[in-house]
């Protein structure tokens, strides 16, 4: 069933669960993480990238379309999909997403002073929740694994604890987006989360919090994030690295059994398609949500 993501947020805050929260990258993905997530009796939520301001027609026309693929899986689906946007960075896109049938938006100010964080998240809440959407912002900045030994002070992008509180309640959000150490893509460098952060933000807001940044961060941090208070972590680049090494592996027994690598173009995308299942179903029981549904 196709929901917003509220609903999914408040069950595994009451459950001390994580919803995981893969990003696609077109409708073949999506349908590979519905079937996880029914095969394990999970939620999901599925995540999709909007680049915002100077974004082509097709662009905007590839967002349309991918929702209306998405949405028959969605909709017959025997667990709770959530169709989200995933760090939108403009107004317009957040209220494109809104019209092409996102059931939640990401709203990504993250980088402005806390103030205009405050009020440009504030006027999309508005606007998403008169339309039933849910909305997630983020308070800190979650910044990239590549810069991660190259950054001399992590701790100044973090959240504030003392800034968390007043944040939810003047934006209005539905879930938040804490920086606690975690970085987007490979890092360069051990992960470092500050568990003690999480659980002083956790106590002064008793409220949904997400971890970005999910690939590489360890299986025994994800794992206790999960139990921490955070009801969604992001995940993208483990789901492509395990796509690729499955289809490597593919080739490479093609080849050492001297068969044509011209084969079949679905028999490879399969390869990948499974590869890319596998690793959502693996942080989908990694983060305590299977078997809620």
């Amino acid at each position: 069933m196709l929901v917003s993501a509220k609903e999914v947020w408040q069950d595994a805050k009451a459950h001390g669960y994580a919803v995981c929260a893969p990003n696609i990258l077109n409708a073949e993905t999506a349908q590979k993480c519905i079937e996880a997530a029914e095969e394990l009796k999970a939620p999901i939520i599925l995540d999709a990238g909007y680049r915002g301001p100077g974004r082509s027609l097709a662009e905007t026309r590839h967002l349309y379309n991918l929702v209306r693929a998405i949405e028959p899986y969605a909709h017959a689906a025997r667990v709770p999909v959530v169709i989200q946007q995933d760090h939108g960075k403009s107004y317009e896109s957040a209220v494109s997403c809104i019209a092409a049938g996102f059931t939640s938006i990401m709203v990504d100010r993250s980088q402005l002073p806390f103030d205009d964080n405050v009020a440009q998240v504030a006027e999309l809440v508005k606007i998403a929740h008169a339309a039933g959407i849910s909305v997630e912002a983020e308070l800190g900045h979650v910044g990239f694994g590549k810069d991660y030994d190259k950054t001399s002070d992590w701790q100044a992008l973090m959240t504030d604890p003392k800034e968390a509180a007043d944040y939810v309640e003047k934006t209005g959000v539905d879930a938040l987006a804490v920086a606690v150490g975690t970085a987007h893509g490979a890092y360069k460098g051990e992960p470092k989360i500050d568990f003690d952060r999480l659980e002083e933000i956790r106590k002064v807001t008793d409220f949904p919090l997400v971890i970005h940044g999910g690939s590489g961060s360890g299986d025994e941090n994800l794992a206790r994030l999960a139990r921490s208070g955070v009801v969604k972590i992001n995940i993208a680049n483990a789901l492509i690295w395990s796509a690729t090494e499955r289809f490597e592996a593919f080739m490479k027994k093609m080849m050492e059994e001297r068969k044509t690598t011209a084969g079949p173009w679905d028999m490879k995308q399969d390869q990948f398609l499974e590869g890319f299942k596998d690793a959502v179903k693996r942080h989908i029981e990694l983060f305590g949500s299977a078997n809620r549904c």
